[in-house]
């Protein structure tokens, strides 16, 4: 064996295969006679570890262009030649793993973990089956339906109301559809309103309305707990059969 400075060029080394052998030893170039044996000296285990190198070495040629290319350029910055580094990462030989490589697989693995189990705390989701997201109850959650019939015999002559149900805690329920009317006689004005727990509010109004003749209500009307929706008849007629009717969605609040 000749210790040489650098390995030739592929062409050169191709050119002597048969006669020189080049390779590299602890990194170090050399060359010597190409190594012979007789093959009735080599035990049944050498023949069939030959035979796998030789299988091994012609599957090369069938990788796929994008296996190819990233062997081609591994090689582009070392002496080892693409197949060179193929059969040893068919060996399991790429790469020599050290315990400082495991440690820090170990760390990497740790830290990562600690990570995940501060995430699932932050989204509440330990001991679940799902991932639960602070605020996600603000997204559109559809609860159950509100549908809601008030009806009664007007109590004396003058003003008449129909309430609504409060709506209670942990819910928002959006008033779609609403409508009152005096199935008997004449009034002077229908109205509705909105309750909280301190104001009033007036949305719409209808004067003069005659006996049977409804008034719906327009627009999305938004409830939270506390609030209640009124229909209010003026000038009713005592004993008046006065109906009013309620309907939207419930939903959740934020939990």
């Amino acid at each position: 064996m000749a210790r040489i400075k650098a390995l030739p060029g592929l062409d050169v080394i191709k050119g002597f295969k048969g006669t020189i052998d080049f390779a590299l030893w602890r990194g170090l170039p050399y060359a010597r006679s190409w190594p012979r044996t007789p093959r009735h000296h080599l035990t049944p285990a050498t023949l069939a570890a030959a035979a796998l190198f030789g299988e091994i070495l012609k599957s090369y040629h069938l990788l796929a262009d994008t296996l190819y290319e990233a062997f081609q350029e591994d090689a582009a910055d070392q002496p080892r030649i693409p197949r060179d580094i193929f059969m040893s990462a068919v060996y399991g030989k790429l790469h020599e793993a050290t315990m400082a490589d495991f440690l820090t697989l170990l760390t990497e693995c740790r830290d990562s973990l600690a990570l995940l189990e501060n995430l699932l705390a932050a989204l509440r989701s330990v001991a679940t089956d799902s991932l639960q997201v602070r605020g996600e109850d603000q997204l559109f959650t559809y609860k159950g339906q509100y549908l809601e019939r008030k009806e009664d015999l007007a109590a004396g002559a003058g003003t008449n109301a129909l309430t609504s149900t409060v709506v209670p805690a942990g819910e928002v329920w959006l008033l779609t559809h609403a409508c009152m009317y005096n199935n008997t006689s004449a009034c002077t004005e229908y109205r509705f309103n909105l309750f909280d727990s301190v104001n009033v509010y007036y949305f719409e109004n209808l004067l003069a309305p005659v006996a049977r003749q409804m008034l719906p209500l327009s627009g999305v009307h938004v409830l939270v707990e506390g609030d209640s929706f009124q229909a209010k008849f003026f000038g009713c007629t005592a004993g008046d059969s006065i109906y009013a009717s309620f309907n939207g969605y419930r939903m959740t609040v934020e939990t």
